[in-house]
């Protein structure tokens, strides 16, 4: 008798995972960064017609129909472009340098200000309380309400009407002025300074000055830095095309690769964001066919390699 070799496929698999937006066929293949593992799976339904006739029982017809080709991937590079993908987003830039003067905000005693661009650290920053509105005499202010008068800032500490007249206003900070019913307090002159009044921060800049106790309108200007923004839910989902560099580790990183001809990538389930080990973000998708495929035994959805 001859002997029944079978030749040793096992296998472990490395590579590097690829994509591109389908039919964009002059743009490379982009590699997604590292990723830990590429899964595909095949889910069927079955259906099944009992053999009636016999006492053995059993099918008479048994049909299984695939219902989905779908795969997963879990990457560790929290890149704009692959934050898009689970998160279904639109992606917008800020250009380096650009002046932003009057960014309104309140700003409070002990928080942080963050600002609606990045800031340039090394760039200017100006800051000032964002106070014009004139004092007005027999008129409710509440408490945090805010007016200019004799170039300073005054914060009512306590409601109440305003007097008929004018009061001579106490211009030290802290100190306290009745007018009416209302207790106006000196917060200062409007300018802010850098170490006294905040300091800065990389998006923005945090309140160290107790004169904001109770929250001041404030107008700040800044150098924008360059930055990329993962706009969140804006993008119904683009389709890609997924190629898989892979090697066996068994056969001497043997070409082992897997492309997929049309994958919709699925919202995120969970995004940690925080925490001591690597951030991972796991990517699902939907392998669909490409209809544009055609021709005896070939596949619309994909194809495997195995080399030698």
């Amino acid at each position: 008798t001859m002997a029944v070799t079978v030749e040793n496929r096992a296998y472990i698999g490395k590579g590097k995972i690829l994509i591109r937006k389908r039919g964009a066929i002059a743009t490379p293949f982009r590699y997604i960064g590292a990723t830990s593992k590429l899964d595909l799976a095949i889910a069927t339904e079955k259906k099944e017609l009992p053999n009636l006739e016999t006492v053995g029982g059993g099918n008479l017809i048994t049909l299984e129909r695939v219902k989905s080709l779908t795969g997963s991937t879990e990457g560790y590079n929290f890149s704009a472009e692959n934050l898009s993908l689970a998160l279904r987003a639109g992606l917008s830039d800020d250009a380096a340098g650009a002046a932003i003067t009057g960014e309104k905000h309140i700003a409070l005693a002990g928080s942080l200000v963050p600002f609606a661009h990045l800031p340039d650290l090394a760039g200017e920053m100006t800051a000032v309380i964002d106070v014009t509105a004139a004092r007005a005499n027999t008129t409710a202010y509440a408490k945090g309400a805010t007016i200019l008068a004799s170039s300073g800032i005054y914060q009512a500490t306590t409601a109440g009407p305003s007097g008929a007249a004018p009061p001579t206003f106490n211009a030290t900070v802290g100190d306290t002025t009745t007018d009416g019913t209302v207790v106006w307090t000196s917060r200062g002159a409007a300018a802010m300074a850098e170490d006294t009044d905040y300091v800065k921060s990389a998006v923005g800049l945090s309140i160290v000055s107790e004169r904001f106790v109770l929250g001041l309108p404030v107008s700040v200007g800044y150098t924008q830095s360059a930055a990329r923004y993962v706009e969140l839910l804006t993008s119904s989902g683009d389709e890609y095309e997924l190629f898989f560099e892979g090697l066996n580790e068994l056969r001497n990183g043997a070409a082992a690769p897997v492309r997929l001809y049309v994958v919709k990538f699925s919202p995120t389930s969970g995004l940690g964001l925080k925490g001591d080990d690597f951030g991972k973000l796991t990517l699902n998708f939907d392998a669909l066919p490409d209809q544009t495929i055609v021709g005896l035994g070939l596949s619309q959805y994909g194809k495997i390699g195995v080399s030698g």
